[in-house]
């Protein structure tokens, strides 16, 4: 893998994990309106942000295709 993609990766991972964090924890760093429950923005959030950091850790763990040659 080379070192765009890999950084690329490392991104996405690092961006996915801070949304799923924002989250699922807007409520208690007053990111959200005051007095709501966990609403659909909420799990938007945390959908979209588990995929992105799964989406990452994939493309991590992908073996390169010099590697399986050699």
């Amino acid at each position: 893998m080379n070192e765009q993609l890999r950084l690329g990766a490392y991104m996405l991972t690092a961006f996915g994990v801070v949304l799923l964090l924002a989250s699922v924890f807007a409520d208690p760093l007053a990111l959200g309106e005051p007095g709501t429950s966990f609403g659909w923005k909420q799990i938007l959030g945390s959908a979209l942000g588990l995929v992105l950091a799964t989406l990452g850790v994939v493309l991590l763990r992908k073996p390169d295709a010099q590697d399986e040659r050699e």
